[in-house]
């Protein structure tokens, strides 16, 4: 099943430089174009083409880590319920990954995959160090590294969840906050450049005219 996307992408970043090469072509042939300008437009269609692929695929990657990022702390308290009313490890994420089959399925999709693994006899350590690589956010990582720790020695899976849940959310909390203060500084260039050009042009607008009245006669 791996090797099915793995095939399309490279697929994909073989097949699309030759299509947009070849549209420029028909475009070039169509419309007249001067033969520099037919190797530009062929240079960018092969350049796009081989790194569009990367682009979108990053793009669906980023996308797919902040919706596991967002839904990990409310999973994790359903992972300590699970825990507490007396569920295994297993079990109990693949419960989570029933009640979150439609609020993040990226996540669901994970978590199944995982229990799959513990399920088939695969140690749960390395199931969860699977989960990590594939996920590739720091959130998880931190939590498959305690998962590991406290469970060889023996430590409670519930308390240590319920306190990763809680520095989660404020770790949310303060990303939230630091993209805000960011806005602010953002929306300094548009407003320079929509907002403060009228009130320019309306204080010295009448001073303007003045001058180039006076420097007219």
């Amino acid at each position: 099943m791996q090797a099915v996307p793995l095939s399309l992408f490279a697929g994909g970043r073989l097949a699309l430089p030759c299509v947009l090469v070849a549209a420029v072509f028909v475009v070039a042939g169509a419309v007249g174009l001067e033969p520099l300008q037919r190797l530009v437009g062929i240079l960018a269609g092969a350049g796009l083409g081989y790194v569009g692929p990367s682009f979108v695929l990053h793009k669906l990657r980023a996308r797919r880590q902040t919706q596991i990022r967002k839904a990990l702390p409310d999973a994790l308290d359903l992972m300590v319920v699970c825990l507490e009313a007396g569920l295994t490890m297993a079990a109990g994420f693949s419960r989570v990954a029933r009640e979150f089959v439609r609020s993040s399925p990226a996540l669901c999709d994970e978590l199944r995959l995982m229990t799959a693994e513990m399920q088939a006899g695969k140690a749960g350590a390395d199931a969860l160090r699977g989960l990590s690589e594939r996920v590739g956010i720091e959130d998880v990582s931190s939590l498959v590294a305690m998962l590991v720790q406290s469970e060889r020695f023996g430590t409670s899976v519930a308390d240590a969840l319920r306190i990763q849940a809680d520095g989660m959310r404020r770790d949310r909390l303060q990303r939230a906050e630091e993209r805000a203060q960011k806005a602010a500084v953002r929306m300094l260039i548009p407003a320079g450049l929509l907002i403060f050009p009228a009130p320019m042009i309306v204080i010295l607008g009448p001073a303007a005219m003045v001058f180039m009245t006076a420097f007219s006669k």
